[in-house]
């Protein structure tokens, strides 16, 4: 290569952009003069030469060439990088009215990339440079909050659109989860390696932290949300302001059963009346299990103080339906089997105690190989009629 090619080869590869973004078109055209020559005289171009000619070619209205070159540039960094970024952003310029929505995302998460590398916005014409301002501005006054779920299935979704966010791996969901589960309350590097990580090397779990991290803020950008996730002071934390999630709830119903404050719990009796699944019941990991458990215990707790008082004022059918509940969650139970048996024979529905006891008895003979205890027996033998 002639010492002049290279030295328009650099030229082009670290001035370009700024030619490109000079209010004097004479800039522009001396970039696409290098471009030219280069071609002419088939140098091979580096991929931050080809990368500011795919910007160029962008200027030009030439979608074809345009793609080519950061094609190129993209895949000569080997990872995401710049010119990936800048592509996403001239698709979705060049396509967005055939999807708004789609294209909006995208522009969004590769904005998202530029800033958090420090990298400029690519080139762009003055019409568009407008519209990514009005996206941007768009996107501000639009942010949307989250709802998570959490009972009978994790799922975290945009309450703009209804979309149900994707997750790159079950560890990043974890993740997510076990943010929530703190409740806004921000947790060490550290313990986060200890509870998802345990079994890695200390290296390779740093990395996968960071990434996760990483990419779930790149997700959440496209509902300018990329700060629920929050990390101050060398600690993680999830922004619960942006959070509408039922494990809110959940607490605060573990608390009062705790606390053993029956008003309470009758003011919030709804909540024990349709058992509404396993807390954080498809997140396959001891700590979710641990939080799992300790929810249900709890659940079954606030039914047994409800059915009890319940039972105290008469009120026979909300106490079959507490002690039914108990048994949705702990379905072995033999104090909350025979406190139901006794209900249906106070009531004197012979068909439904007859038909409890029979389905307990065959779900504790075919899961357990047990008879049903005394106490059981008991009830059924005294309200029973044969």
């Amino acid at each position: 290569m002639k010492e002049s090619q290279r030295l328009i080869l650099s030229i082009l590869a670290n001035s370009g952009e700024t030619l490109l973004a000079s209010e004097d078109p004479g800039d522009r055209h001396m970039v696409g003069e290098m471009i030219t020559y280069l071609n002419e005289s088939d140098v091979s171009f580096t991929p931050e030469a080809i990368g500011v000619a795919g910007e160029f070619f962008y200027g030009l209205g030439d979608e074809e060439r345009m793609e080519f070159c950061l094609n190129a540039a993209d895949s000569g960094f080997g990872r995401e990088n710049r010119f990936g970024a800048y592509r996403s952003i001239y698709r979705g310029l060049l396509h967005y009215s055939e999807s708004p929505q789609h294209y909006e995302q995208q522009l969004h998460n590769a904005v998202f990339y530029l800033k958090e590398h420090g990298e400029p916005l690519p080139y762009l014409k003055q019409d568009d440079r407008k519209f990514m301002e009005q996206v941007r501005q768009r996107g501000e006054g639009s942010r949307q909050a989250l709802i998570v779920r959490t009972q009978g299935g994790f799922s975290v979704i945009a309450a703009g659109d209804g979309r149900q966010l994707p997750w790159r791996t079950r560890k990043g969901r974890e993740l997510f989860a076990y943010l929530l589960e703190l409740e806004g309350e921000p947790v060490e590097r550290s313990r986060l390696i200890e509870v998802l990580w345990q079994e890695e090397i200390p290296d390779n779990a740093v990395a996968m932290l960071h990434n996760m991290i990483y990419n779930m803020r790149k997700e959440l950008s496209a509902y300018c949300l990329d700060k629920t996730v929050v990390y101050e002071k060398r600690h993680y934390r999830l922004n619960m302001d942006n959070l509408a999630s039922d494990s809110v709830q959940v607490h605060r119903m573990m608390e009062l059963v705790r606390k053993g404050d029956i008003t309470a719990l009758k003011a919030e009796a709804d909540y024990f009346s349709q058992y509404n699944g396993r807390y954080l019941r498809d997140i396959d990991s001891p700590w979710a299990d641990a939080c799992g458990d300790a929810a249900d215990e709890a659940f079954a707790d606030g039914c047994r103080l409800l059915a009890e008082d319940a039972v105290n004022e008469g009120r026979l059918e909300d106490a079959v339906v507490y002690y039914g509940n108990i048994l949705t969650v702990s379905p072995y139970e033999e104090s909350a089997a025979a406190a139901l048996l006794g209900l249906y024979g106070r009531q004197r529905k012979w068909k439904q105690l007859k038909d409890c006891y029979q389905n307990f008895s065959e779900l504790l003979k075919e899961d357990l190989g047990f008879e049903p205890g005394e106490e059981v027996q008991r009830a059924y033998r005294k309200y029973s009629r044969g």
